[in-house]
């Protein structure tokens, strides 16, 4: 049975005078907080945006950051500010005072996340179970940081502003964070299918010299035509041609 924590954070304020809680370490999918936000004391709307849940895990050297993307269904209201968090494991890896909030974004065009408000801080305290031993530290890459997709391009792109191209080498650098971000593999395999398709003998350089390519680029086709799709400027090229013909 889930552990429901109704708490109200505000976004101006000092601070959030919501009490100390308490969760405890390993209960896993079991305690939830079920958040208001509020601004001058008025429900503060995050419709369009992402809620993360960020904390700093402790002061211990190999601990640091713990950012969490909610999903869709732990987003309950976002116009009536209203949101329910369930702790992941990484949240309890230390016992002891923690800080956290949440900070709400809005992606940008290269895909990463930027900052649009966030709550004022609240503390939780993580107390032991029967098993514990005072750390349960959690790695996914050999740091407690929570890699999502946004980094994974970021991470990307840092590499190729380095001047390197080779994909296999990006690929086998960051395997475990790859793994982390997209278990099974699945958006990999087709990344890397859609640089070499059935037939090809060598991969193209990156997805964009493919399409360029076999398709053309831009600029090839009219400018009077730009907004149409690719098939209906194909269309209109051939009836062109016929009636010329």
């Amino acid at each position: 049975m889930a552990i429901k924590y109704p708490i109200t954070l505000v976004t101006n304020e000092p601070n959030n005078n919501i009490g100390l809680l308490k969760i405890r370490q390993a209960d896993e999918e079991t305690q939830t907080l079920v958040v208001q936000i509020l601004e001058d004391a008025i429900p503060k709307s995050y419709v369009g945006l992402q809620a993360f849940f960020c904390a700093r895990i402790g002061q211990t050297p190999g601990l640091g950051i713990i950012e969490q993307k909610l999903t869709e269904s732990e987003m309950t209201d976002p116009k009536n500010g209203k949101l329910e968090y369930t702790f992941r494991a990484e949240d309890w890896q230390i016992l002891g005072r923690q800080n956290g909030y949440f900070s709400f974004r809005k992606m940008v065009d290269d895909h990463t996340y930027e900052q649009q408000f966030s709550t004022r801080d609240f503390t939780y305290e993580v107390t032991p179970n029967i098993y514990s031993d005072g750390i349960k530290e959690v790695k996914k890459d050999g740091s407690t940081y929570v890699w999502t997709i946004e980094d994974l391009i970021r991470l990307f792109n840092e590499y190729i502003a380095t001047g390197k191209t080779d994909w296999e080498e990006f690929v086998e650098q960051n395997k475990e964070i790859i793994e982390s971000v997209d278990p099974g593999g699945t958006v990999l395999s087709e990344l890397i299918r859609s640089r070499k398709p059935a037939g090809a003998t060598t991969p193209y350089p990156d997805l964009p010299t493919r399409l360029d390519e076999q398709i053309g680029k831009n600029e090839e086709f009219r400018d009077f035509e730009s907004a149409n799709s690719f098939m209906k400027r194909v269309n209109n090229e051939f009836s062109e041609r016929a009636l010329n013909s």
